[in-house]
């Protein structure tokens, strides 16, 4: 499900009912974003997920449509930054 917030409420404006429990895959999540994302795209807009939405390719592909998103992570998640590649 999608939502748009507006004066600190959430209102579903998109949704994907699915045929099992537990989080979507990347496919689905994207069936659900790229509605919601072509009609506001005139507006600021930051994708904030629960952690169904944690996959880094998720987080790639917003990256590319130059779309913020924070994603909530369980507490035992870490990050590392790629580090540069050095030339010999």
């Amino acid at each position: 499900m999608a939502s748009a917030i507006y004066h600190k409420r959430s209102f579903p404006i998109f949704w994907e009912l699915l045929d099992k429990e537990g989080g979507g895959n990347l496919a689905e999540q994207q069936k659900v974003l790229r509605p919601v994302i072509r009609l506001l795209r005139r507006y600021k807009l930051v994708i904030i997920g629960d952690r169904e939405f944690h996959s880094v390719e998720l987080a790639q592909w917003l990256h590319r449509q130059n779309i913020s998103f924070v994603f909530r992570q369980k507490k035992d998640t870490t990050f590392r930054q790629k580090r540069p590649k050095v030339n010999p």
